[in-house]
């Protein structure tokens, strides 16, 4: 199990939205970010990922991401 695995299962659970019943999380997965779609919502999630031109692999370097 990856070190994101749980925030992962979390986040595909419509019960971690306020949304209404039945409801349902879609998601759109890249080699990069998971999008998860959540009623009128998207929340996007940096893989932990280490490539030649990127390096996601620490929490710093992914909050940097979202700050760019």
């Amino acid at each position: 199990m990856g070190a994101q695995d749980e925030v992962i299962a979390f986040l595909r659970r419509p019960e971690s939205y306020a949304l209404d019943d039945n409801a349902e999380v879609e998601t759109a997965e890249t080699h990069i970010s998971i999008v998860f779609l959540a009623g009128a919502r998207a929340y996007k999630l940096k893989r932990a990922v280490k490539f030649p031109y990127l390096d996601f692999s620490t929490p710093e370097a992914r909050h940097a991401a979202c700050e760019a």
